[in-house]
């Protein structure tokens, strides 16, 4: 059997038969036969369009998977990145704070030399211990946020050895390169509007929907077909090769 894109069957064939009868005297008979025939549905069922619609809706379906897993790994790398640069940025301002309170550290005893001396009114050194808690309350919040984004990026690396909850701490070493870019805004945001992924997944899967709509639709048409067969006929009294070599010639036909 041999199917068609259009929804046809051709079948080729060449059945044997032997047939051994005994009514006094032997009459045996050796059939042959080579058929063809093809079947084609003319209206549910027919046409090109419709047989090949599971293949087109596979192949749709094959891009949206295609394009939705290029949408996450975008998404999944822009995370990254914008976590890594977070982490530069927490390591950056975790320094500037500790320089901040170790100059108030460092103001606060000057202040209490002076205090001591006489050279300054005692209420410069409330002054200056408040100047140190406030500096010690931004330590200890920038130290949190360092955490919160260091995690957040071991998350998002997903290391088996490198583990939410492990002590390595995480360290930029790629410093950013400032450049300044200019763009055509407009011309920009054009082109980010025609290449948005979802929207080319969504179109993907409505273009499967309307294959399979199509395809529902010729299921609902009644069935007629069209067949036709042919068939090359032998027979002999003596052998197999004697009713073959009778199809061969084509002397009995069948259709």
């Amino acid at each position: 059997v041999i199917p068609l894109r259009t929804g046809a069957k051709i079948t080729v064939s060449a059945p044997f038969d032997e047939k051994n009868q005994f009514r006094v005297i032997p009459s045996n008979q050796y059939l042959s036969a080579l058929r063809f025939s093809i079947s084609q549905p003319l209206l549910r069922g027919g046409g090109i369009d419709n047989n090949v619609a599971g293949i087109r809706i596979a192949q749709y379906e094959h891009q949206a998977v295609d394009v939705k897993t290029r949408l996450q790994s975008i998404r999944g790398l822009a995370a990254v990145e914008r976590a890594y640069w977070g982490l530069y940025v927490a390591w950056g301002e975790l320094e500037v704070r500790l320089q901040q309170y170790e100059n108030a550290a460092d103001n606060l005893a000057m202040v209490k030399k002076r205090v001591a001396a006489g050279l300054t009114a005692a209420v410069e050194l409330n002054r200056a211990e408040i100047g140190v808690a406030e500096r010690m309350e931004g330590l200890i919040v920038t130290e949190t946020t360092l955490k919160i984004r260091e995690r957040q990026l071991k998350l998002f690396l997903n290391d088996p050895g490198l583990t939410l909850d492990s002590s390595t701490l995480l360290v930029p070493d790629s410093s950013p390169t400032l450049v300044e870019f200019k763009f055509d805004r407009e011309q920009l945001a054009q082109r980010a509007l025609a290449g948005r992924l979802e929207l080319l997944e969504l179109e993907l899967k409505l273009a499967a929907d309307l294959t399979k709509i199509d395809y529902l639709r010729n299921q609902t048409l009644p069935m007629f077909m069209l067949d036709y067969s042919y068939a090359s006929l032998g027979r002999s009294t003596s052998s197999f090769g004697g009713a073959f070599d009778q199809t061969i010639g084509g002397d009995y036909s069948d259709w």
